[in-house]
């Protein structure tokens, strides 16, 4: 599905985990049930490009002929892993809207898939997480050559492979369209528990939680965040922090570290449905403290309240570096002293909050480039 002229989460996160694990491309065949395969095979990622380069009018009356451009959004080479021996090529095909050239693009992808893989064989596995759109993606196509009929294969929620010993990888695919209902918690702790188990990391890993919370309704996605910031805290914490250094490097590899520190502890403390005031998020975001920002981060993965990551404030004696004399420095230019930790709490608004989010954030970017135009 296209918005305003871009891809749908749906259709690029599909794109992404095909790129990310070829094998998916095997795991679909094998459930289709249409083509024996041997029990030990390859996958790799095959040429989309689907092109015909002789010119062609396309039925304009004027001007030069044009070469007639198809690409497909993925294509697994499927080997035999003993011979190495090609023996078939499948094209994953995202759809989650009418498409007025299906009929003819489809047929043309299936036959040049097997010229410019060399390949023997080639099916089109269409993937839809609109089942209106499913049942329309399985008309039969007639080319109009005898005999010659392209019958789509497709696969929706209701069709979708089982997950009883399912990969990772087509437990997020199974999620993407629809099959896995993460409006429940078994769906949304058998979804989180799967990304860890990809194995995937930095951006790959990144992408996966973007793929997953950008499908999710606006309720799912609050559990999803919660899920992922208490039970997989370590890796997932760390995807956030290195997403918020990334933003940050451009200040500075000190400034992008505390920085990215600052961001996992705002996600952190969101995730887990604690909401910071105004002057706390500026105390954080404010604070170059490495160490610091740190100790901050391990007390809200497991504070009760947003006062909690900051209990050492009111106690602090001695030196203290420039960083942290800072962030004290707000505290007194608030009224509020060292040793007055009831005051502290007053003073900067450290008022324990358990609100939730009423609204999901800005729909999420995956960031990931598009080698195709459709």
């Amino acid at each position: 599905m296209y918005i305003c002229g871009v891809p749908s989460i749906q259709h690029e996160g599909l794109v992404e985990l095909v790129r990310q694990h070829p094998p998916l491309g095997v795991e679909l065949l094998r459930h289709v049930g249409t083509f024996a395969l041997p029990a030990e095979v390859t996958a790799v990622l095959g040429s989309e490009d689907m092109s015909d380069v002789t010119p062609r009018s396309n039925g304009r009356p004027t001007g030069k002929p044009k070469p007639q451009t198809y690409t497909a959004d993925s294509v697994v080479i499927v080997a035999d892993a003993v011979s190495g021996e090609r023996l078939i090529a499948v094209v994953i095909e995202p759809q989650g809207r009418a498409s007025d050239d299906k009929d003819q693009s489809w047929p043309v992808y299936a036959t040049t898939a097997r010229k410019a893989n060399k390949c023997p064989r080639a099916v089109l596995v269409v993937a839809c997480w609109d089942p209106a759109e499913a049942d329309a993606c399985r008309r039969i196509i007639a080319t109009g050559h005898p005999g010659l009929v392209f019958v789509p294969i497709v696969i929706d929620r209701d069709t979708a492979p089982p997950l009883a010993d399912a990969s990772p990888y087509l437990v997020l695919f199974n999620a993407v369209i629809g099959a896995v209902d993460l409006h429940t918690e078994e769906g949304r702790a058998r979804v989180v528990a799967a990304i860890a188990d990809t194995g995937a990391e930095g951006a790959r890993f990144r992408s996966l939680c973007d793929i997953i919370l950008g499908i999710a309704s606006d309720a799912a996605h609050e559990h999803l965040e919660e899920l992922m910031g208490i039970t997989y805290k370590s890796k997932f914490v760390d995807g956030w922090y290195q997403q918020g250094r990334a933003a940050g490097e451009a200040e500075g590899i000190a400034q992008g570290e505390a920085r990215g520190e600052a961001r996992a502890i705002l996600r952190v403390l969101r995730s887990r449905g604690l909401r910071p005031t105004l002057a706390q998020r500026e105390l954080i975001e404010s604070c170059d403290d490495v160490a610091q920002l740190d100790t901050w981060c391990d007390r809200a993965l497991t504070a009760t309240t947003v006062a909690m990551v900051f209990e050492d404030l009111g106690e602090a004696t001695g030196p203290v570096n420039s960083a942290t004399s800072s962030v004290q420095a707000k505290l007194v230019a608030l009224g509020v002293g060292h040793h007055d930790e009831a005051g502290a709490h007053r003073g900067i608004g450290l008022v324990a909050t358990y609100q939730r989010r009423s609204q999901r954030d800005q729909p999420v970017a995956l960031g990931l480039q598009r080698r195709h135009p459709g």
